[in-house]
């Protein structure tokens, strides 16, 4: 069947490459006249591909579009193994029944409640069944689950998921009675997505580069319950000497880092010391400048006070050597045939007039250029 353009491109390559890696897991003779589920099919494309190796496959999906398009192809085609069904895959679905093969890829961090899903494919099984089980993951080895909005095309039908690390998914497969083998391989990388990936207990989806951690399981009934506890000690054993070794490297990077505030405690006690002797240098300094210049101060009060009593001094000898020499003109010249001039008819002259005889100087002139 065709697929339109938003499976196609590097989704192509991607969808070819898990087929091929699914079939090297899958027995072959048992998928002719299995009864086979595939979930959030999509455009159908493993379903398609199963049908034609002889399964009776079921597509169950909850975008009606999707179905829609299915079924336009089907009645285009000469395939009669499919059948279709619209089902809110976040609900219980197991009412569909029990399946020899279940293909449940890309679709359980787009669920509100994986955990669920993951108890409704367990009721679908028998003890032959064979899941295959794949989807984006948290990079964090302990349990977490966080929430995350989803918006855009074929992302969370309510706009709301949860995503899963791996250990939560495979702790929820054990207490539903199943066991699984981790098949991711860097053969199934492509494009933004990436399987042999290490744990680097980031809590992100992806790498810096956009590259989507993922992971893929093939998943059975556990039929021996006594190897079904065992596998479960066994993974609860695991999962505590991991948690150990986290608690020790814990331990190892706290000592590492008290040594670091003793360190910089000690660096602040020096940069104290440092800041307090500075202040008190800095306040001698400060002590010293200030008594030079209030002694400068002093000293250039003390000058400027001689100069203005000079000044005075001065102006005093000034004015009674000028009154001196106009008092001996006067006397030299009244009375005579000069005629005096006198330059400037302002207050000086006017003053000259009131505290001096010059009058008598007859006849006299007085010029100026105003």
């Amino acid at each position: 069947m065709e697929n339109n353009e938003e499976f196609e491109g590097h989704y192509v390559l991607w969808q070819i490459k898990r087929l091929n890696w699914i079939l090297k897991h899958l027995e072959t003779e048992k998928i002719a006249g299995s009864n086979l589920l595939e979930l959030g099919c999509g455009h159908a494309f493993f379903g398609e591909q199963f049908s034609r190796l002889g399964a009776n496959v079921l597509c169950i999906d909850g975008r009606k579009e999707h179905i829609d398009h299915v079924n336009k192809l089907l009645l285009r085609s000469d395939n009669n193994s499919i059948q279709t069904r619209l089902a809110d895959l976040n609900s219980d679905f197991s009412h569909f029944g029990v399946f020899d093969i279940i293909i449940d890829l890309g679709l359980l961090y787009h669920l509100e409640r994986p955990e669920e899903h993951i108890s409704y494919l367990a009721k679908m099984m028998h003890d032959d069944s064979l899941l295959v089980l794949e989807t984006i993951v948290a990079d964090y080895a302990e349990p977490l689950a966080y929430p995350l909005e989803e918006e855009g095309y074929d992302q969370s039908l309510t706009n709301r998921a949860r995503i899963l690390s791996p250990a939560t998914i495979e702790d929820c497969l054990a207490s539903c009675g199943l066991s699984y083998e981790d098949i991711s391989s860097a053969e199934l990388n492509a494009s933004i997505h990436q399987y042999d990936w290490a744990i680097n207990n980031g809590r992100l989806i992806e790498d810096e580069t956009g590259k989507y951690f993922r992971k893929m399981w093939l998943v059975k009934k556990v039929t021996d319950q006594t190897e079904a506890g065992q596998s479960l000690d066994q993974k609860l054993q695991e999962r505590l000497i991991s948690r150990e070794k986290q608690l020790a490297d814990a331990n190892r990077e706290l000592i590492h880092k008290d040594s670091e505030i003793v360190q910089l405690q000690e660096r602040i006690l020096q940069l104290n010391n440092e800041a307090q002797s500075f202040r008190q240098e800095n306040l001698h300094i400060r002590q010293e400048v200030l008594g030079k210049l209030e002694s400068e101060n002093y000293q250039l009060r003390q000058q400027l006070q001689k100069i203005q009593e000079e000044n005075l001094q001065l102006k005093g000898d000034s004015r009674s050597k000028a009154l001196a020499t106009i008092k001996e003109l006067i006397e030299k010249y009244a009375g005579g045939t000069f005629h005096i001039g006198i330059f400037g008819a302002g207050e000086h002259t006017d003053q000259l007039f009131r505290t001096t005889d010059i009058a008598k100087l007859e006849p006299l002139v007085i010029f100026d250029n105003d």
